[in-house]
């Protein structure tokens, strides 16, 4: 019997987040699909 959870995400107090590559920039795995490299 196969089983699966979704867990909401929590914040961490005093932790910025990493920053993100625009979708449309040609830096970086894609935002849409990370598997796909430009």
């Amino acid at each position: 019997k196969p089983r699966a959870s979704i867990l909401t995400s929590v914040g961490v107090p005093g932790v910025r987040p990493a920053p993100v590559v625009a979708y449309f920039s040609s830096r970086g795995p894609g935002g849409l699909s990370q598997s796909i490299l430009k």
